[in-house]
């Protein structure tokens, strides 16, 4: 049954609660689903998507989580396969591909928030017995374009640009590259907010000692697509991890990132793109002092850290996230010591540990830089219930996370302002809920307002926590 918690009621246990609302939908069975995808609030309604193969469900909830209904999308065929779901305020854009006869055909669909068809265009038509294309979608923020792209052969990408708002192709496009394997050296397709984009690279031109390593990035101009292109060259270091990100206000793409000096798993340091080339910045020491503060060693660089989030801040700074995530596999593939016997199950232990957040000018310069204590280990859970959330707002950023990857658990939140202060509270207590919360795939659907699903062996609810 749907239950309501209000947080308030428990703060005779967790003072430092602030009163959150959360509220849990009812067990929702994905046994028999091949996936899902949370819509998020589309008028004043919650809609949960579901392929179900050869049935696409809709399932409608009302600001509170009460199911009101559940219904079965239409197609021009049974069996069609989605590319992705785009919502805007009022309705959603539903792309598909399907057969028929010899052809393949890529469309998409329009619905309200109760599953009425509202306008349907086709896209493409192709010869599917020549070629059966597989297509890769994104999205710009503002959600209102969309954009299908396929890679063509071993040197081209097949782009088409699709504005939700009009329901029209705005401009399509074959771009062939003077370089082969680009599935190999593929990194990022970004759509900007005016119906453009960046094709995003890597390139590595092998040799002895360190390899010659450059980003290319391809804009991609809202009106026909015409394409210009930006080399970043990597240089003398070692990058160990970056985040990409597209900066609308600013009308460019954004890259940031560690290094290292010698090694490539050892960061030394910072960096980012300005004005077009990449500048460097080493960790101060008062970094390593707060990290030394729980290790039995002393620390001179990261290691095992990733870039997790980058946000792109108004003034064209940054906000990058970094998280030790470590992997160890507990048992080793090979069965018995024979070579042609494998055990395929995982055995694997998941650590997602401290985060170190680096706010970083339009410059480069370092603004401020906190370390922020966490410490989720999981086994054999492909880390799904691991790493943070980061819920956004004009004035503090939220990191929220589970504080232990168990059944019965706290999820806790740092609060950081723009200056860099930060405090540690208490969200929520799933004990006696029967709740596993995945943040990876929360969604925010308004200022105060966030999603998230929950798995917990094979029930299913949505979670929404209200601030």
């Amino acid at each position: 049954m749907r239950a309501i918690l209000i947080i308030g009621f428990v703060s005779l246990f967790y003072s430092s609660l602030l009163g959150q609302r959360v509220t849990v939908s009812e067990d929702i069975n994905l046994r028999s689903d091949y996936m899902y995808d949370i819509l998020g609030k589309v008028d004043d309604k919650i809609l949960l998507y579901r392929d179900k193969g050869f049935n696409h469900v809709l399932q409608v909830f009302d600001e509170n989580l009460w199911e009101k209904e559940s219904i079965e999308l239409n197609f021009e065929k049974k069996r069609v396969t989605a590319l992705g779901l785009l919502s805007g305020e009022s309705d959603f854009t539903f792309f598909y591909t399907y057969r028929r006869k010899g052809d393949q055909v890529l469309a998409c669909r329009k619905f309200d928030a109760d599953g009425s068809l509202l306008d349907t265009t086709t896209l493409t038509t192709t010869n599917s017995l020549l070629n059966y294309q597989k297509y890769f979608f994104a999205f710009s923020k503002n959600k209102r374009y969309a954009s299908i792209f396929s890679f063509e052969k071993e040197n081209a990408i097949k782009v088409f640009m699709f504005d939700t708002q009009k329901m029209e192709v705005t401009w399509s496009n074959i771009y062939a590259f003077d370089f082969a394997f680009i599935r190999r050296d593929f990194r990022e397709f970004m759509v900007s907010d005016n119906g453009g984009g960046v094709i995003v690279f890597k390139r590595e031109e092998f040799k002895i000692g360190k390899p010659d390593e450059r980003i290319e990035a391809y804009y991609m101009a809202s009106t026909q697509g015409l394409i210009t292109q930006q080399i970043i060259p990597f240089g003398d270091k070692y990058i160990v991890d970056y985040g990409i990100e597209y900066d609308n206000t600013n009308e460019k793409f954004v890259i940031a990132g560690l290094y290292g000096d010698k090694f490539r798993s050892r960061a030394d340091g910072y960096f980012m793109m300005v004005d077009g080339s990449l500048r460097y910045i080493p960790f101060r020491s008062d970094l390593f002092t707060e990290l030394e503060k729980n290790s039995k060693r002393k620390v001179n660089f990261l290691e095992d850290y990733v870039v997790a989030d980058i946000i792109v801040r108004e003034d064209g700074g940054v906000l990058m996230v970094s998280e030790m995530e470590r992997q160890f596999s507990r048992k080793s593939n090979m069965v018995e010591g024979r070579r042609q016997s494998f055990d395929m199950r995982a055995y694997v232990d998941y650590y997602n540990e401290d985060m170190v957040v680096t706010s970083i000018h339009p410059t480069g310069d370092l603004h401020w830089q906190r370390v922020l204590r966490k410490k989720q280990f999981s086994q054999d859970d492909g880390g799904f219930f691991s790493s943070f959330f980061a819920f956004k707002s004009p004035t503090e950023l939220r990191l929220i996370f589970n504080d232990e990857i168990r059944q019965d658990n706290t999820v806790s939140e740092y609060i950081i302002n723009p200056i860099g202060d930060n405090e540690r509270n208490i969200v929520m207590n799933t004990e006696y809920q029967k709740l596993k919360l995945r943040f990876r795939e929360a969604i925010q659907i308004s200022p105060r307002d966030f999603i998230v699903p929950s798995e917990r062996n094979s029930k299913f609810n949505l979670v929404k926590v209200s601030f």
